[in-house]
């Protein structure tokens, strides 16, 4: 939204160009209040509710005022986007919903929570949704989990995006991570099933993916090594009729260390506790939001943007 060419883009950097941040180049975070033609209400990079609250009395009283041409865009206008990440989205796939949130350090599951986490979306193809499970899923049976899922997980979801943005891991950095599916019951079509395995991240913060990648402009101005380890463990059921997972839910509870350009980690480098919970996503638009890295190396059926786009 902030660098692309296409009408919607080009619609996002009229007001937020008039915004909070208005020196070229610089971030474009925050809330924005904006009438449909365009015209900047008002705008803060704030999250406290008093602040934002303050932000929209004062937007309405501005839609108000203004002449009734100035809310509106014309009807010929079209901002239909050439490209968004969502166009990828796996029809009959499975898409898990994340979170992250740093945890205690000593355990303590009454503690007060941390206030810091953050959320994401899993995808995979209706292909790939069937290689989580075993061809002939009887109970007792074990199941690798294909590398190629075990991977995406790790590089892209199981990562230290708790306090802002980060890296995702090369794929020679996850290697030693590994899932397996042991089938639990199987009830007429619904076959039930558990999630055991660990995960492994771990860099010397050299940036070894794709330079022309879309995330590139996260890669470190100098090494920051950094990593996460955590054991996973999870249950679900899938029904083998529809070819779909009716209940998906995994954990995935370990530590990180270290630190990335723009992840907010720089006062605790540290060993640290870090959680992660997934569960299906709703079949909703706001259960359909592409990955944070869904340009970076995700998949290769995702659909990358035209550079040569006007």
């Amino acid at each position: 939204m902030q660098r692309g060419t296409d009408p919607e883009c080009r619609f996002f950097q009229y007001f937020a160009d008039q915004g909070h941040y208005q020196e070229p180049g610089t971030s474009r975070q925050g809330i924005y209040a904006v009438a449909p033609s365009g015209k900047l209400l008002g705008s803060v990079n704030n999250l406290d509710p008093k602040v934002v609250r303050e932000l929209l009395v004062d937007a309405i009283k501005q839609w108000d005022r203004i002449e009734e041409e100035e809310k509106h865009m014309p009807p010929e206008s079209e901002l239909a986007p050439t490209h968004r990440w969502e166009h990828s989205y796996p029809e009959n796939g499975l898409t898990l919903r994340s979170y992250s949130r740093d945890l205690p350090a000593d355990g303590n599951v009454s503690a007060e929570p941390s206030l810091r986490w953050n959320r994401d979306h899993t995808w995979f193809t209706a292909e790939e949704l069937r290689m989580w499970l075993p061809e002939d899923p009887k109970p007792g049976a074990v199941h690798s989990v294909p590398q190629l899922l075990v991977d995406r997980l790790t590089r892209f979801h199981i990562v230290d995006h708790v306090n802002g943005q980060t890296l995702p891991f090369h794929s020679s950095e996850v290697a030693d991570s590994k899932l397996t599916i042991t089938i639990t019951q199987v009830d007429g079509p619904t076959v039930s099933f558990e999630v055991h395995g660990e995960t492994i991240g771990n860099t010397d913060g050299t940036w070894r993916m794709d330079p022309a990648t879309e995330f590139a402009n996260l890669a470190p101005t100098r090494k920051r090594p950094h990593g996460l380890r955590t054991r996973v463990w999870g249950d679900g059921t899938f029904d083998a009729e529809t070819r779909a997972f009716t209940r998906f839910d995994m954990v995935a509870l370990g530590v990180r260390w270290g630190g990335t350009r723009f992840n907010g980690r720089r006062r605790r480098a540290n060993d640290s506790p870090i959680g992660f919970a997934f569960e299906l996503a709703p079949d909703t638009p706001a259960g359909k939001i592409a990955p944070a890295f869904a340009g970076s190396e995700y998949a290769t059926w995702v659909k990358l943007p035209d550079k040569k786009s006007p």
